[in-house]
């Protein structure tokens, strides 16, 4: 869940920087925050899909070992 918080921050102070940049008149540095804006949302998109598919993907047969239960 780490990664996401860290994601999420660089999504919106990218956001926050493309904001500032088009109030003055800095069209690269707004192009190089929304640039970085969207490879943040890609790659949250990318950990979120990851570890979806992983969860769905992995046994949930419950545990019948007789150390565990006897």
């Amino acid at each position: 869940m780490n990664h996401l918080n860290s994601l999420l921050a660089v999504q919106l102070l990218a956001l926050a920087v493309a904001l500032v940049a088009e109030g003055l008149a800095f069209e690269s540095l707004v192009a190089l925050a929304l640039t970085t804006f969207a490879l943040a949302l890609a790659a949250m998109f990318v950990e979120m899909t990851g570890a979806l598919l992983i969860g769905t993907l992995r046994p949930t047969v419950p545990d019948m070992s007789p150390e565990r239960h006897g």
